[in-house]
């Protein structure tokens, strides 16, 4: 197995520190995937609070999301750390990970957004 640029700084560093706050919302607020893990979630649940009418109230709980996305992408970075430190092959490999559809077309959604 050929290990990438981001693998090589996991297995340096433990995980990866560079997620800054306003990378983390756009990756939030802009981004979709085909497969429905607990980013696609956060962004599911995003869209919700999108149409809270409250701006306080939406900007806070928008908040809340950037940090648990935070939370997710550090954990992902550790997960990798110790299946390539510890050459672990236990889990299941994302098997149980179900695919959704429509990843393009609710990226276009979220990016038609102001």
């Amino acid at each position: 197995m050929e290990l990438t640029s981001r693998d090589k700084r996991i297995m340096k560093e433990g995980f990866l520190n560079d997620y800054p706050r306003e990378l983390v919302r756009k990756s939030l607020t802009k981004e979709a995937n085909s497969q429905m893990d607990i980013c696609e979630v956060l962004r599911l649940t995003y869209d919700l609070v999108y149409t809270i009418p409250d701006p306080k109230l939406k900007e806070e709980i928008t908040e809340r999301l950037i940090d648990a996305m935070r939370i997710v992408k550090r954990m992902a970075d550790r997960l990798t750390y110790y299946k390539l430190t510890y050459m672990d092959d236990t889990g299941s490999h994302g098997k149980n990970i179900q695919q959704f559809p429509g990843a393009e077309e609710r990226k276009a959604m979220r990016r038609a957004r102001p």
